[in-house]
């Protein structure tokens, strides 16, 4: 078991998007900015003034090949995410832990058959932000947990994650790193900056939102490298891409239309050919 087949399995089934691993670099931090007039595009026919507001935890999101299925604990923590493929069978699970503030402290990665292969750790700063992530893997030779990789969080006075860095554990290289570089007045992502690891600009994407909750928000700790898909308060309505010269280069750009219940959370996301619909329980 690779760590390739783990990323394929975030990338293709969690997010409905081709996974590009980008090369990145250090580059000083360009200016944060932040567009407060920002007016996030409406999607779907629902109630946008409910009588009562209710708070819905995803239990589950499903597509034609393959179904994940998510409990939670007392304190209504993610406990458990099982993912299975419906086409061939292929099954896995990750359990996860917490440290006495109730923050991720590890997220242990099984096969079906209870075989832990990899896990990931997570450490906070005093002000409870995310400032580091490892990833272990278990080696196919040697049977033994190997480092394999890092990354590391970084915020400014408004306390907005405005960069990631991603190193190689071996080499203490990084890898490339991701600029958040600027916000909209409740602290979406606008625009994401990727550096190559010799500090090349390779893309920048734009991101455009609904004004409704994000139902991935209740799988904290669950980002690896997206945090636009898990950490922003809503849902991202088109991704646009360009290249180091600002020129688009996915003309119709990355688009999502969804569906949503009486209490605005999506119940069905749509992005071309691909569709996920989303259960909750509501409280």
């Amino acid at each position: 078991m690779k760590k390739i087949i783990f990323v394929a399995f975030l990338c293709t089934n969690f997010l409905m998007l081709s996974c590009n691993e980008e090369d990145e670099n250090v580059n000083p931090d360009p200016e944060t900015e932040e567009n407060a007039d920002s007016d996030p595009e409406t999607e779907g026919d629902v109630d946008n003034d409910p009588e009562e507001e209710k708070t819905c935890l995803v239990t589950k999101f499903y597509t034609e090949i393959y179904s994940v299925n998510i409990t939670y604990d007392e304190k209504e923590q993610v406990d458990r995410i099982n993912y299975s493929r419906l086409d061939n069978g292929f099954s896995v699970y990750l359990d996860y832990q917490y440290n006495d503030e109730s923050k991720v402290s590890t997220i242990n990665y099984y096969l079906e058959d209870g075989t832990l292969v990899g896990y990931y750790t997570q450490e906070y700063n005093s002000d409870g932000q995310l400032i580091e992530e490892t990833y272990h893997e278990k080696d196919s030779e040697t049977d033994e947990m190997s480092f394999i990789s890092y990354q590391r969080y970084s915020y400014d006075e408004k306390s907005r994650l405005v960069r990631v860095d991603y190193y190689d554990a071996l080499t203490d290289e990084i890898l490339n790193h991701t600029l958040y570089t600027k916000f909209d007045s409740v602290g979406n992502f606008l625009e994401v900056e990727y550096y190559g690891g010799d500090g090349t600009l390779t893309k920048i994407s734009e991101f455009t939102y609904d004004d409704k909750p994000n139902a991935r928000l209740s799988l904290n700790g669950f980002y690896y490298g997206y945090e636009a898909f898990y950490s922003t308060p809503n849902n991202i309505t088109k991704i646009v891409v360009k290249n180091s010269d600002d020129v688009i280069v996915e003309e119709d750009g990355i688009s999502f239309t969804y569906s949503y219940n009486p209490e605005g959370y999506p119940t069905k996301a749509e992005s071309g050919d691909n569709t996920v619909n989303y259960e909750y329980n509501c409280n």
